[in-house]
Formats: structure tokens, C-alpha cells, sequence
């Protein structure tokens, strides 16, 4: 956990972030180490370009032979929240913050787009209440399958809009067994399929 501590300092240490990266790949524990890049590619973009190689490869390894419990994830903390790797289809995997506070998994319009999820739009739409407290109007969708790390689920509700963030709410992570525990300096979230 040393190497999340060093992270949670300053994400911006590339080199430590790298090693920890390598660590958990040889640890199987790639679902992992991608939420690790994408809550840290989150708090800094201009790491993206840096880590995009290494992310293809590790959204490859999960694809082809996620760690050896797929039923479990166990997910970091980066900068109080919890970044969960989500890909649609044959898409690649999406960054979401674990949200017990929103009711379904939330997109934004331009994910729907990317990802080829419009077309499971059936005319259905409702408000929503946001954190700030304002009413949005929001698209409701059933996602047939997605996949959270490596677990695969399927008919997922969905909701998106043009200015929705990328949540995974209550209607997603009721499909989990979670808890959050502490190691070292670090949380971890684990999510078990039920």
C-alpha cells in the first residue's frame, strides 16, 4: 500500500504509479490496477496520453483473462472516490464513481453515443434531482449487458442526459455484495456478484 499512499500525495508521480501498476498486474489483479490509472487520469488528463498504451493492454488482460476471482473486484480509493472500471458491448472500459447516492447507473449523452447505447433508448423519460439540488430531465435505457471489471451483468437500468456524470448507482450496485476496508493508508471497496 505504500505505492497508494505515494499516489494519494501527488498522483502526478508517474513512476510510482507505473511500479504500483506492474505490481498488481503480477499480483492478477488487472481490474484493479486499471481503476487505479482511471482515478488518477481523472484527477489529472494530461496523464492520459502517458498511461494510454498501458491501459489498452490491461483492458485486453481483463478482456482475455481477468484475475482469478472474476466474481470479486476490489477497487482504490484515488482522491476520496472510488473509480470503477464499466465497458458496454465491445467497447472499452469507461471510468465511474461508485455512487451510493444516485438511484441508477448514470451516463452522459456523449458516452451513449460513443458506446452505441442510443439504440436501447424506448421513448421513456423522467427528472432527476442532481447533488446540487437542480431537476434535469433525464433518458431512461436497459442496458442488455456491461461488464464491471471483468463480472459480466445483464439488463442493467440506465438513465443519461447531456450534462449526467459518469455514476454507478444504487440500481447497479444493488447486484454486489460490497464492503469498504482499509488497508495501511488505504480504502478499498470490494464488490462480490451475488
Amino acid at each position: 500500500t505504500a505505492g497508494y499512499h505515494a499516489i494519494e500525495i501527488h498522483p502526478g508521480l508517474v513512476d510510482m504509479l507505473d511500479l504500483q501498476t506492474q505490481n498488481l498486474l503480477s499480483l492478477s489483479r488487472p481490474e484493479e490496477a486499471l481503476s487505479m490509472i482511471q482515478g488518477v487520469i481523472r484527477t489529472f488528463p494530461s496523464a492520459a496520453s502517458y498511461f494510454k498504451a498501458k491501459i489498452i493492454t490491461i483492458e485486453d488482460q481483463i478482456k482475455k483473462a481477468p484475475g482469478p476471482d472474476a466474481n470479486t473486484q476490489r477497487f482504490p480509493m484515488i482522491h476520496s472516490h472510488f473509480f470503477i472500471p464499466l465497458r458496454f458491448d465491445a467497447d472499452h472500459y469507461h471510468s465511474f464513481v461508485f455512487d451510493t447516492g444516485a438511484t441508477l447507473l448514470s451516463l452522459n449523452t456523449k458516452l451513449v453515443q460513443e458506446a452505441g447505447l442510443e439504440k436501447y433508448f424506448r421513448g421513456k423519460t423522467s427528472t432527476a434531482q442532481i447533488a446540487n439540488g437542480s431537476r434535469i430531465t433525464i433518458k431512461l435505457i436497459t442496458i442488455p449487458t456491461l461488464w464491471v471489471g471483468a463480472i459480466e451483468l445483464h439488463d442493467v437500468e440506465a438513465a443519461y442526459c447531456d450534462e449526467c456524470a459518469l455514476l454507478m448507482g444504487q440500481a447497479l450496485n444493488s447486484r454486489f455484495e460490497t464492503a469498504v476496508q482499509k488497508t495501511g493508508s488505504t480504502e478499498f471497496l470490494t464488490l462480490k456478484k451475488h
